[in-house]
């Protein structure tokens, strides 16, 4: 949360005018994976797509297999050991 806030007050700080700008430094950083739809097939994740999830989550698997719309942390934890996710 604290990031969320240091973001958003660089981004009032850059911005001209009403529209608001991502900060120089988010906008070097390029464009984080998408996380999936709900409907997403489990075998269609990508590598990507389970390491932004786990980057969101703080790491923590609980919140992340539920990001990915997946059926539990278990099925999580099957498609990082397939796709060699420490």
């Amino acid at each position: 949360m604290r990031e969320l806030k240091a973001l958003l007050l660089r981004s009032i700080a850059v911005s001209v005018g009403s529209r608001l700008t991502a900060p120089p430094e988010l906008e070097a950083r390029g464009a984080a994976p998408r996380l999936p739809e709900p409907s997403t097939e489990p075998g269609d994740l990508t590598r990507e797509q389970i390491v932004a999830a786990l980057e969101q989550s703080g790491g923590v698997r609980e919140k992340a297999w539920r990001l990915l719309g997946l059926r539990s942390r278990d099925q999580l934890k099957r498609l990082m050991k397939k796709l060699d996710i420490g």
